[in-house]
C-alpha cells in the first residue's frame, strides 16, 4: 500500500476546499440557495426555497415583537408559550438574534460577503427589517451584545 503524505493530502483538500466554496458561489450569485441548513420559515424547493406557513409567522412574529420589546422578552414569551424550534427545543437568545439579523428573509442569498437577489420570497418586508437592524445596532453600541 503506498501511503498518501500529508502535504499532498493538503493540497487536494485545498483544491477541494476552493471548488466547492466557488460552486457555493456560482449558486449565490444565480440567486439559488447555498447548501447548508434551511433557514426556520422556509423549506427546500429544489435550489431554491419556499414558505413554511407555520414557521413562517413565528418569524414575523419575531421581527413585530422586536420593534417593541427586547430579545430576551421575546424568548420568555415563546417559552412561556410553549413555541418550539424546528428541532424542539426552547427559544435562546442567540437563535432569535440569528433569524433578526439572517437576510435571507428579505428575498437575499448570501454567502460570507457574497450576496445577491434570490428567487426565494422574502418573508419580511425591507422597511421592518431595516428598523430591526437600526434597533439592534443601537442596543449593541448601548451593551456591547446584540442579543439582549
Amino acid at each position: 500500500m503506498n501511503p498518501i503524505s500529508p502535504a499532498h493530502f493538503a493540497a487536494k483538500q485545498t483544491g477541494l476546499t476552493a471548488r466547492l466554496l466557488a460552486g457555493r458561489r456560482r449558486a449565490v450569485a444565480a440567486g439559488r440557495r447555498p447548501a447548508g441548513t434551511v433557514p426556520f420559515g422556509y423549506r427546500a424547493a429544489g435550489t431554491t426555497l419556499e414558505i413554511h406557513p407555520e414557521e413562517a409567522e413565528i418569524v414575523r412574529r419575531m421581527f413585530r415583537l422586536y420593534l417593541t420589546a427586547s430579545i430576551q422578552k421575546i424568548e420568555r414569551l415563546f417559552a412561556a408559550e410553549g413555541l418550539r424550534t424546528r428541532r424542539g427545543k426552547r427559544w435562546s437568545k442567540a437563535g432569535v438574534a440569528w433569524i433578526l439579523n439572517n437576510r435571507t428573509y428579505i428575498g437575499e442569498s448570501h454567502m460570507g460577503p457574497i450576496r445577491h437577489w434570490a428567487a426565494h420570497p422574502p418573508l419580511i418586508a425591507m422597511i421592518v427589517f431595516a428598523k430591526v437592524k437600526k434597533r439592534l445596532g443601537m442596543r449593541r453600541k448601548d451593551i456591547g451584545r446584540y442579543y439582549y
